[in-house]
């Protein structure tokens, strides 16, 4: 039997308030939720999971203004 990696792309959203974008944005990066990896959950029949976001992922995010 072989060890297989599955890798699912997800969205995280975070509510942010803010006067524009660009600090919405780093509001995220300054209470560390640019860089984050959770510990891995063992689950039945062999399966471990974790949820890890890469700094990529915070560069390229869409920001959007909900009270627009």
């Amino acid at each position: 039997m072989a060890d297989y990696r599955v890798e699912i792309e997800a969205v995280q959203i975070i509510h942010v308030n803010a006067d524009s974008a660009e600090e919405a944005k780093e509001k995220v990066k300054f209470v560390g939720l640019h860089w984050q990896t959770t510990e891995p959950q063992e689950y039945l029949s062999g399966v471990s999971a974790n949820y890890h976001y890469e700094k990529c992922d915070f560069d390229k995010a869409k920001v959007t203004n909900e009270d627009e």
